[in-house]
C-alpha cells in the first residue's frame, strides 16, 4: 500500500511540475458597447503599441461590415500606398467582441482575442484593446481617426487616457500621418 501512495504522490509531483498555469495579464479596460457598422470606413492609424507597425508612417485602415446568421463582422484591410493588405477579422456577437489576426499562411490565427473599445465617437476617432486571456501577453492598442488633421489633438487625448488606465505610455507610439501621399 505504501508503494503505491508514493507512486500516486510521485505522480502528483510530476503533473504539477509540468502543468504551468498562464495568468492572463489582460487589463480590465471601460468599454463601450462596440457598434460594428459605425466602425466601418476608413481610419487612419496614429497611436498603437503594436511591433508590426513600428517603422510605419501613413499607415491607413478600410474597415469592411458585413453580417453572418451569428455575428455581425468587420474586415480589416491596411493600406500601405498602392498596397491593400488583409489583417484581420473582427466579430460581434452577443454583445461580445472578438478580433483574429490574420497568420502568415493566409488563415486566421486560431487564438481569437476579446477586443474592448474603451472610447469612440465613431465619426472623428476610435481606440481598440485587444488581449488573448490565455496568454501571458498583455495585449494590444490602436487609435484611429477619420480625419489626418486631428492627428495631433487625439494624440493628447488618448495619451492622457492610456495614463489614466496605467498603460505604460512609453510603449504606446505615434504614426506619423502628415505628408503622406494622397492614395494614402
Amino acid at each position: 500500500m505504501a508503494c503505491k501512495l508514493t507512486y500516486c504522490l510521485a505522480h502528483l509531483v510530476i503533473i504539477s511540475l509540468v502543468y504551468v498555469e498562464v495568468t492572463s495579464k489582460c487589463r480590465k479596460v471601460p468599454e463601450e458597447k462596440p457598434d460594428f457598422k459605425k466602425l466601418s470606413g476608413t481610419w487612419y492609424i496614429i497611436q498603437t503599441d503594436d511591433s508590426t507597425e513600428l517603422s510605419r508612417s501613413c499607415v491607413k485602415y478600410n474597415f469592411v461590415y458585413s453580417t453572418t446568421k451569428k455575428a455581425e463582422v468587420i474586415t480589416a484591410y491596411r493600406i500601405l500606398g498602392n498596397e491593400t493588405q488583409k489583417k484581420f477579422i473582427a466579430t460581434l456577437s452577443n454583445g461580445q467582441a472578438k478580433v483574429a489576426p490574420l497568420a502568415n499562411d493566409g488563415t486566421y490565427a486560431s487564438n481569437w482575442m476579446d477586443l474592448k473599445i474603451p472610447y469612440a465617437d465613431y465619426d472623428q476617432y476610435y481606440s481598440v484593446y485587444g488581449c488573448d486571456p490565455k496568454s501571458n501577453n498583455s495585449g494590444f492598442v490602436y487609435v484611429g481617426v477619420r480625419n489626418k488633421s486631428l492627428e495631433d489633438c487625439y494624440i493628447k487625448i488618448m495619451t492622457e487616457r492610456w495614463e489614466k488606465l496605467d498603460f505604460d505610455t512609453n510603449k504606446i507610439f505615434s504614426i506619423n500621418q502628415q505628408n503622406c501621399p494622397e492614395t494614402n
